[in-house]
């Protein structure tokens, strides 16, 4: 949600501000804004330069390139994202209503803080030759209308010459960060000169940093997350780390570095005992850190802060000069970012940090940090020896494959190929199965690229890389490709899983430290640790800036190795180690083939329907739901011919026991051709439908998949004369009289029904929310349901699948699970028929029998994998909280 925005307050200029991120917050976030009326006469402003003067339409458009290329104007269409935008455009003024007014905004917004940011480092520099201004003169330039000097200072270079970053007045520098947001000295009008005025006094009236006591906070963390709305940062892959997290990932890569000398007398929770590794100091006796560290992603430069912290440190044990200290400093920790904004933050942060850590360094310069692409190498980017860095740590950014712009996609693929990591082709890749993440190929780039032989990488990941079917089949390869043909294999040491916390502030959870070492293999099990509040607690979102490990957490053990162990890169199983044998056995090839429900592309709001009447002759008055798909469409009304509507089961519709559809779903596709049935057939045989389909034309030919599959280039099958209104995941499976389904989407253990007939039709699941199985016979379909429902499928399936996350229980999992096929004759499977009944009869009308009815369930069904009782007892322990 956006903040509420604070007025004037005891910081209004002419006060010291305190350099902390509140205050921070506070002043720029609120004060200076409120003192403009909002950034919308800027936005007008910049919205006709773009149009009249090459040079700003020049830096725009360089911009644009850096996000992706219209990655913010292609934000989900949902509500809630379309809502928020709105509340942050009324609360600072701006236009939000079209993709370009979008644009131009974040542009805006952006704008303010990289001049922001640009005049805190003026204010932290100290004065290099030819920067004769101070901030307060530079204030009083602005106002008096004389900008030809402030526009000379402000283009001088932000660094010294030493560091070689150069910004020449007038040209777009692909390595100065600020580059592109130099604008305003084509356009330098009344509202740009208002602006800078009001930054310049606030900047002028901060307070110079001091000395700190422990590692000094992020400055910027809840500023940005103040002015940029939440569906942006996501969709640019920006999550915050907290810096407990950032210090416990470093702990896991470079013990030394906090129980060296110098550091923490005690190791972080669950910390092994390793051996410390310290270089000697030549001539001198004392032990010094020998190695090179960069963040590729350095955001706003947590982890850099904690680098720095940790180094200070160790040069105060070792006994070095302030000097001395920082020269190594500067030798050994780097950090890029392809985002300019994350550059100059990060920036600020480490100056800011220098003069509050290591105050007697003097003024010798700023660590590295570049403005660079790990995917796209600039040759003036961070330079890498030809030993590459020893550790590598960092939080890439989470970004779906799908939500990068075409463009970027087709430059990517070849990185993606190279390493293995898109092996899916056709429909298997349109579906979901190549819903990859880019901070996948992020990981493997800088492995192969960056990454010292025998080095370390520390990454925060999802989870979805280590658990999901076939979306990071080709990650857990951990292979690189080497000289010759052969490869270059990557061990996993270890793996923290916090995907049960609310680590990210306002973001998605399921997150996991996985640490990888270059050269060596991958050697299972992996020792795996799984961190969640104690039980009883409520779930907690910490504070951002918190240092401290969170006491109020628990670890479990954990160990992890692939589900097929015959396939390395199959989705992980993990569980303690004791029970593995005993969930060994429930894996194994099925008998039974799961599938997906029917997909409808995104048209949802077009295929789904209610009765709007009784049926009569063959026909029902039906009303389209349109807000059900991500993209609302018209609401009509209409009638159809019945023999095209199916009963249709919605995520509520099915829970443990109980399976009851809420809705139709109009069924237009041929199962046999994998397509809509052909045009001239509908329109002869089934007119109404026909007609009703015309009225969603344009939405239903622009649905990316059918675009993709059907007609698009990325199609590597494209059926002729496919009807605009087909769907997907649509075969003879779909029409069988009866199907056991289950929630395959944010559930926490199996719940499965049966779904018969209804209204003497079969049953249509929804796609990804609904996987099925469809059997011939009703007393099949519930001895399948009881099996599905017993404690050792549940334990297999929460320890190998995305357990509330959108992969669980899909239909790969299932066909790694050793489900026997149904036979009468066996007393036993009839007893498990009998016993599904039973509980589907409990689940309407008397719910208290089933917690009985489910002890006989697992009882009988642990005879089918052979599990002892004290290996049943093991696994049924599992599903408890």
């Amino acid at each position: 949600m956006i903040p509420s925005r604070p007025g004037r307050g005891r910081n209004a200029v002419g006060w010291k501000i305190p350099l902390t991120p509140e205050d921070l917050a506070r002043t720029f976030g609120g004060e200076v804004p409120d003192r403009l009326g909002g950034f919308g006469p800027l936005q007008s402003l910049l919205s006709n330069a773009i149009l009249r003067i090459p040079e700003v339409a020049e830096r725009f458009t360089g911009w644009q390139r850096v996000l992706g290329g219209g990655e913010v104007a292609s934000l989900p269409g949902r509500p809630s994202a379309g809502r928020e935008l709105e509340r942050w455009g009324r609360c600072y003024g701006l236009r939000t209503a079209t993709a370009a007014d979008l644009e131009t905004a974040l542009f805006v917004v952006h704008t303010y803080l990289a001049w922001l940011l640009k005049l805190m480092i003026r204010k932290l520099q100290a004065p290099l030759p030819g920067r004769e201004l101070s901030i307060t003169e530079a204030t009083r330039l602005a106002r008096t209308g004389a900008p030809d000097r402030l526009l000379e200072w402000l283009s001088l270079p932000e660094n010294g010459p030493e560091d070689g970053i150069a910004a020449a007045a007038g040209r777009l520098a692909g390595n100065a960060p600020e580059a592109c947001f130099d604008w305003f000295r084509w356009s330098w009008h009344p509202p740009v000169a208002a602006l800078f005025g009001e930054l310049l006094a606030a900047v002028d009236a901060l307070a110079a940093p001091g000395q700190a006591a422990g590692a000094p906070p992020d400055l910027f963390q809840p500023l940005h997350r103040q002015l940029i709305p939440r569906p942006i940062r996501h969709r640019l892959g920006e999550y915050y780390t907290p810096a407990w997290l950032a210090r416990h990932l470093l702990d896991r890569i470079a013990p030394e570095l906090y129980r060296g000398p110098g550091g923490p007398m005690a190791a972080a929770p669950g910390a092994e005992s390793l051996p410390l590794r310290l270089a000697p100091d030549s001539g001198s006796g004392r032990s010094w850190i020998p190695w090179r560290f960069f963040d590729p992603a350095c955001g706003s430069g947590v982890f850099l802060l904690e680098l720095l912290n940790s180094f200070v440190r160790q040069a105060k044990a070792a006994g070095l000069s302030g000097p001395e200290a920082w020269a190594r400093i500067r030798q050994q920790v780097a950090g890029q970012d392809r985002q300019p904004l994350a550059v100059l933050m990060s920036r600020v942060n480490c100056l800011a940090a220098r003069i509050q850590l290591l105050p007697s360094a003097g003024a010798a310069g700023e660590i590295p940090i570049r403005r660079g692409d790990i995917l796209r190498p600039d040759p003036a980017g961070v330079p890498v020896s030809p030993a590459g860095y020893d550790r590598i740590v960092g939080n890439p950014p989470w970004i779906n494959w799908e939500h990068l712009p075409p463009g970027e996609r087709r430059a990517m693929k070849p990185l993606w190929e190279r390493y293995g990591l898109f092996p899916h082709r056709g429909l298997d890749a349109i579906m979901g199965q190549g819903k990859k993440d880019l901070s996948q190929l992020l990981t493997y780039a800088l492995c192969d690229r960056y990454l010292a032989d025998g080095g370390t990488l520390g990454f925060i990941l999802t989870r979805s890389v280590l658990k999901s079917g076939s979306a990071g089949q080709g990650f857990r390869r951990f292979s690189l490709p080497g000289p010759g043909g052969g490869g270059v294999p990557l061990r996993v040491q270890r793996v923290d899983d916090f995907s049960q916390l609310n680590l990210f502030s306002g973001g998605a959870g399921q997150a996991v430290l996985v640490v990888l070492e270059k050269g060596r293999p991958t050697e299972y099990p992996v020792p795996y640790m799984v961190w969640r509040d104690k039980p009883g607690d409520p779930a907690t979102q910490r504070p951002n800036g918190q240092a401290a490990f969170p006491a109020d957490l628990e670890r479990l053990a954990m160990a992890a190795e692939p589900a097929d162990l015959a396939d390395s890169s199959s989705p992980w199983l993990t569980a303690p180690p004791e029970a593995l044998p005993a969930l060994r056995k429930v894996f194994g090839p099925s008998a039974y083939r799961a599938h997906a429900g029917v997909y409808t592309g995104g048209a949802n709001g077009v295929f789904w329907l209610e009765a709007a009447g009784p049926p009569r002759e063959g026909r029902q008055w039906v009303r389209n739901l349109s807000t059900s798909g991500l993209v609302p469409v018209a609401r009509i009304e209409a009638e159809l011919e019945s023999a095209l509507l199916f009963p249709l089961l919605r995520g509520p519709d099915v829970r443990r026991w109980r399976a009851a559809p809420s809705a139709l779903i109009l069924m237009v596709q041929d199962p046999e051709r994998r397509r809509g049935w052909p045009e001239d057939w509908l329109r002869q045989n089934c007119p109404l439908a026909w007609h009703y389909l015309k009225r969603f034309e344009p939405q239903l030919r622009g649905r990316a998949a059918f675009r993709r599959y059907f007609a698009g280039r990325e199609s590597t099958r494209r059926p002729e004369g496919a009807p605009f209104y087909s769907m997907f995941d649509v075969g003879p499976y779909s029409f069988s009289p009866y199907k056991v389904v289950w929630p395959g989407f944010g559930a926490r253990r199996m719940q499965a029904a049966v779904a018969g007939r209804a209204d003497g039709r079969p049953v249509m699941p929804n796609q990804a929310m609904h996987p099925f199985i469809a059997v011939p016979s009703e007393e099949e379909a519930h001895y399948l349901c009881a099996v599905l429902n017993a404690a050792p499928v549940g334990a297999a399936l929460l320890g190998h699948t995305q357990v509330g996350g959108k992969s669980f229980a899909q239909p790969g999992a299932i066909a790694r699970l050793r489900l026997p096929r149904f036979n009468h004759d066996l007393s036993a499977h009839r007893a498990l028929a009998d016993l599904s009944r039973r509980a589907h009869a409990a689940a309407a009308d008397s719910p208290a029998d089933i917690p009985a009815l489910e002890r006989q369930i697992d009882a009988l069904a642990a005879a089918l994998w052979d599990l002892t009782p004290p290996e049943h007892v093991l696994l049924a322990r599992l599903l408890q909280p």
